[in-house]
């Protein structure tokens, strides 16, 4: 239960907070982030995410606990480098502002070819236009992992799904419970307007 890092985010709220992760809660994710991603000893994986961040600093040692090569770039980012890496990797976890941003300044016109590369973005929603250029230029599977800074994962939806239906957030991670609830912490229906609240179990 020692206090490893304290890690500010605004999250999905948009609401400013401080989550202190401990070392038992760091040491299920790598373990649980290890077990679940399908990462053998040659894979390359770039992880664009803030190693000052939850997500971030757990990926690069998942990755290390599975004996996969770690990619990141060196000082500035540059078009260049960004998209070596990225050609170079067989899984990219990033969040959908880095992916947004490589469709806009290369005009939508890069394309590393779809084979052997899968791509995670996390945080915010990966919108439908990112999402089906992605799968066109980038990687042959592509998702949208959804979850918070105190929980981690909670669901994933596949790009393809995005694509047809934008509501859809995708089935939730074993070992999470989701619940909905009133102000006063009392479940409610499914289709009523309510807080929800997820926990790891």
């Amino acid at each position: 239960d020692i206090l490893r890092r304290v890690v500010l985010t605004s999250g999905s709220t948009g609401l400013p907070k401080a989550v202190p992760i401990t070392n038992d809660m760091l040491n299920k994710r790598i373990r649980a982030a290890a077990q679940q991603m399908r990462w053998e000893v040659d894979d390359k994986v770039y992880v664009t995410m803030g190693r000052d961040t939850a997500g971030g600093h757990q990926h690069y040692l998942a990755c290390l606990m599975r004996g996969a090569t770690v990619l990141f770039s060196r000082g500035a980012d540059t078009k260049e480098s960004v998209r070596k890496l990225l050609e170079q990797s067989t899984h990219c976890y990033t969040v959908p502002a880095f992916l947004t941003a490589v469709m806009t300044q290369s005009q939508g016109t890069l394309f590393l070819g779809r084979e052997g590369r899968a791509i995670y973005s996390m945080g915010a929603r990966l919108e439908s236009r990112v999402s089906q250029w992605c799968l066109a230029s980038l990687a042959s599977e592509v998702y949208s992992v959804y979850g918070s800074t105190e929980v981690g994962r909670v669901a994933q939806v596949s790009g393809l799904d995005i694509v047809q239906d934008s509501s859809v957030v995708g089935p939730i991670h074993p070992g999470v419970e989701v619940e909905i609830v009133n102000e006063d912490g009392t479940h409610v229906d499914s289709d009523t307007l309510g807080i929800v609240r997820t926990k790891s179990v």
